[in-house]
């Protein structure tokens, strides 16, 4: 198009306005290039502000160093809480057997070596302000884990367990294998 344009001049004066547009579009070329890099970077930081705002929001400004994870038994005697910390508890035991009145039911769990979703049981202080169970209602649970188990509503549903029953759990203590028996008060939304 410019060449078009440039070709009633002479030689010399279309070679140097050649030159000049060239040049133009390349600094053209390179202005878009920044401005563009410049709005991704704008865009980037805008969304990184509006994420952590999300996160800050959902969790309500909580930080979550008081989180610790044993991957083996520890005497609860040696494990020194500061002011504010809570200790969790989680144990991968399985119920064997389901109690509803006088009806006993054995319950098939997958095996936890094979299976790609792993079942925790987890242990809160009820007493505990760090992590608060509600039913469906929005009411708080934890005054209920001193009299049995607050359960999910998925492995509720999983296995038809209802308030009132009895679950059944093999534990070992010291070498000796015991089971027993928690009763399921609540079921946590």
């Amino acid at each position: 198009m410019i060449n078009k344009i440039l070709k009633p001049l002479p030689f010399k004066s279309r070679f140097k306005y050649s030159l000049a547009f060239r040049s133009i579009g390349k600094l053209f070329a390179v202005a878009v290039a920044i401005f563009s890099v410049g709005i991704l970077i704008t865009f980037s930081f805008i969304v990184a502000t509006m994420f952590t705002k999300a996160v800050d929001d959902t969790f309500q400004g909580s930080n979550f160093n008081y989180e610790v994870t044993y991957n083996q038994k520890v005497n609860k005697d040696k494990v020194i809480l500061k002011a504010g910390e809570e200790p969790i508890t989680k144990s991968n035991l399985k119920p064997v057997l389901l109690t509803r009145g006088s009806e006993e039911r054995i319950i098939e769990v997958p095996d936890i070596e094979t299976q790609t979703k792993k079942q925790f049981i987890t242990g809160i202080l009820p007493e505990g302000e760090l992590l608060v169970l509600k039913n469906s209602k929005g009411e708080p649970l934890n005054g209920y884990l001193k009299e049995g188990l607050v359960i999910n509503e998925m492995y509720q549903m999983l296995y038809d367990i209802k308030i009132g029953d009895a679950l059944s759990f093999v534990v070992e203590v010291n070498d000796n294998t015991e089971i027993i028996e928690i009763p399921v008060v609540g079921i946590n939304a």
